[in-house]
Order: C-alpha cells, then sequence, then structure tokens
C-alpha cells in the first residue's frame, strides 16, 4: 500500500515538475521585435508603399532565420504587422491607432509623407513608438518629434546635386517651371528645390501648384508650358504622377527636360507615359549595374523573384530596417524608446550595397541627427530601361 503511494505520488511529482520546468521554459522565450509597417499598399501611391513593406519583410526574414536579432546576448524574432495607409491621412491615422495599441509595436516604418505622419504624430509620439517617415521636413526631424526619423534624404541633402549635374551636361537648359502638389508641409519643400536650383544658375520662371487628388493634369501642364521652360521639374510628385504629367507635357508639345526629386519606379511611369518618358530623371539607389555591388544585385533578385518586378525605391529603403536592427543592437534594448533614440542618432556604417561603400548615416536638419543619409543616385530612363548616370555625393 505504501509502495503503490509512493509510486503514484512520484508520477503525480515527476508529472509536476515537467509541466513546471516546460512552462517556465516558454515563460522564458525571448520576446519577439514587433515592428510596423505603415504605407501605401493601394492606390496611386503604391510604388511608394509597397518597396517599404517588402524591404521590411525581406530584412524581418533574414533576421528571423539567422535566429533573431541579438540584443545584449538574447536572440530575439521579429514580428511584423502591417496597415495600408492608402496615402490618406484618415487611413494613415486609423491605421496607427491598430499598430500603436493593438498590435503593440515598438517601431514603425513608414509612413510615406509628411501629411500621413502629422496625422499619426498623436497616437505615435504620446506612445513613444519609433518611427521612420517619408517626410523632408526639418521640424519632423526635430525634438518636437523626438522619436521620429526622415527615412531618406531630402532636397537639402541632394537637389543642389541633381542640378550640378544638369548644368554640366545640358549647359544650354536655362529655364525652369517646378511643380507640387499642395498640403501642409510643401511651401518648404518648394523653397528648397527653388534655392537649389538657383545656387547652380538656373532661372525658375514659375511655381505651379495643383491639389493632390487630381487627376488631369492638362490645365496644370499647359500653365507651367506657357513659360516656355527648358526644364520642367515635377517637384515631389510620386511615380503615379509624374507618369501622367509626362505624358500630358509631351503631349502639348514640349521637349525639354523633365525630372522628379522623389524615387521613381520604371513600370509605373513606364505603364503611363511610355515612349514619353525617354530621357526622365529622378531619384535612385544605384541598383543597376553602373554602381550595383553583388549585394545589391543579389538583394535586387530576390526582391524581383518574391515580388514579380523590381522597384527601385527598394534600394533605398532596405536601409531603414537595417538601422532599426543596428540602432536597437547599440542600446542593448528595444523596449526603452529613449535609448534605442540615442542610439540611433549616432548609428553610421558603409554600405556594401553600392559600390565605392558610401557611408550611411543621420544627419541634422534641425537640432537632431535625425535625417537618413543613404547612398543615392540621379537616375534617367534610357532606352525604357534605368541608368544611374551619377552618385550624389555633394551635400547642401
Amino acid at each position: 500500500m505504501k509502495k503503490s503511494f509512493l509510486t503514484v505520488s512520484c508520477v503525480i511529482l515527476s508529472l509536476f515538475f515537467s509541466l513546471f520546468f516546460t512552462g517556465a521554459a516558454r515563460a522564458g522565450e525571448a520576446e519577439p521585435i514587433k515592428v510596423g509597417v505603415l504605407a501605401p499598399f493601394t492606390g496611386f501611391a503604391a510604388a511608394f508603399g509597397l518597396p517599404v513593406l517588402y524591404t521590411t519583410q525581406m530584412w524581418a526574414d533574414e533576421v528571423n532565420a539567422a535566429g533573431g536579432l541579438e540584443v545584449a546576448g538574447v536572440r530575439h524574432k521579429i514580428e511584423l504587422f502591417k496597415e495600408d495607409s492608402k496615402f490618406e491621412p484618415s487611413a494613415a491615422a486609423s491605421g496607427a491607432e491598430r499598430l500603436v495599441h493593438v498590435d503593440n509595436v515598438l517601431f514603425i516604418h513608414g509612413p510615406c509623407s509628411p501629411f500621413e505622419f502629422m496625422a499619426i504624430s498623436p497616437v505615435t509620439t504620446k506612445a513613444k513608438v519609433v518611427t521612420f517617415s517619408y517626410g523632408w521636413v526639418p521640424e519632423l526631424a526635430s525634438s518636437k518629434y523626438p522619436d521620429n526619423f526622415n527615412a531618406m534624404p531630402s532636397p537639402r541633402e541632394l537637389a543642389k546635386p541633381m542640378f550640378a549635374y544638369l548644368k554640366q551636361k545640358y549647359p544650354d537648359k536655362k529655364r525652369m517651371v517646378v511643380m507640387g502638389f499642395r498640403d501642409p508641409t510643401s511651401e518648404d519643400t518648394m523653397a528648397v528645390i527653388v534655392k537649389a536650383a538657383e545656387s547652380q544658375g538656373f532661372e525658375v520662371i514659375d511655381k505651379v501648384w495643383y491639389e493632390i487628388n487630381t487627376k488631369d493634369y492638362s490645365a496644370v501642364v499647359t500653365k507651367a508650358l506657357a513659360q516656355k521652360p527648358d526644364i520642367l521639374d515635377l517637384g515631389w510628385a510620386n511615380p503615379g504622377m509624374s507618369g501622367a504629367q509626362i505624358k500630358t507635357a509631351r503631349g502639348l508639345g514640349f521637349k525639354g527636360l523633365t525630372m522628379q526629386h522623389t524615387q521613381g519606379d520604371l513600370e509605373t511611369i513606364l505603364s503611363i507615359a511610355g515612349d514619353a518618358a525617354e530621357g526622365h530623371f529622378y531619384l535612385g539607389g544605384g541598383a543597376d549595374e553602373t554602381f550595383a555591388t553583388d549585394r545589391m544585385s543579389k538583394f535586387r533578385a530576390e526582391y524581383v523573384k518574391r515580388f514579380g518586378r523590381w522597384n527601385d525605391g527598394a534600394s533605398q529603403e532596405l536601409y531603414v530596417p537595417l538601422m532599426i536592427g543596428k540602432g536597437i543592437q547599440k542600446a542593448e534594448t528595444f523596449t526603452d524608446s529613449d535609448k534605442v533614440v540615442r542610439a540611433l542618432e549616432g548609428v553610421s556604417f558603409n554600405s556594401d550595397y553600392v559600390k565605392g561603400s558610401p557611408l550611411v548615416y543621420f544627419t541634422k536638419e534641425a537640432d537632431r541627427n535625425a535625417v537618413l543619409v543613404s547612398p543615392s543616385t540621379f537616375v534617367q530612363i534610357q532606352k525604357g530601361k534605368e541608368k544611374s548616370v551619377t552618385i550624389l555625393k555633394e551635400m547642401q
């Protein structure tokens, strides 16, 4: 009887300790790092937003395949959440609410415009979520928004070398009209572009504004061409907008140069403008054979394999998730946003995606190092393909 009792007791104790230690092991599993993506995945600005999502997915998959991101000696998996901002303030705001209060993300890649960021900032700033938004206004990278970083260089860094290239390559082109859609921060961007153009000897003969929801650009472009410019600068248009504007301008007989200060997506532009897009200039990240290293070529091939086609925005947006990882590792935490932000402001590394290994770092446009400077090139559409014509090295 005693023996039977002892045997049953031992079995019960064995099961208890087994369950206890199993539960303890599960409780001891490393907490995942929750990262959100908030960008336009649908609509006319999807060419901006999808590379934000896809580059973050590729980074998360690579980190997780290696066992997770090592933080203070412990590996943590990346858990990814996504919300379609639709390039609309209301959709961006509701998406941020879900990412922050439902998914409990600690980092957000996006959104893709300053007006979307202004819509989400009451949520993300209060929750101290670290954001990487595509807004070019210095205030957004200031201590007023201490947890936000501008996710790519702005015309403050890149417009002057763009115009310097055009001045050297096309010395006969002098007169310029700059176009831009209105949003709460567009006046600042327009002023920077105009100043950079004038610094290189161009005459800005007009500034033409239009509403963001414009579909037919005939009246806008007709007004711009009435000034007989040599260069039609499309400002901060997204690829869908620029494709339509180029097609309209060529249809009205414009023979001069066209350019934009934002990233281009070759397929989107060609699908709208067709052969009219020949010679158009836009911002890139060195993904073609001119400047790409083997690593960039492999990254591009994997991107196309997974997502069907290349978008040159990915060649710059890939640096944001890399920076998130490096900032977390330097801070040795992902739960203390103040420490991560301070760490990020001092992070720098040499890119092995672009020939010459240019430096990737944060520069100061306001009162903190919060504007990401990554390798940037001036891309021209030549014979229906992308061709990087120069690396944009000079800083204003």
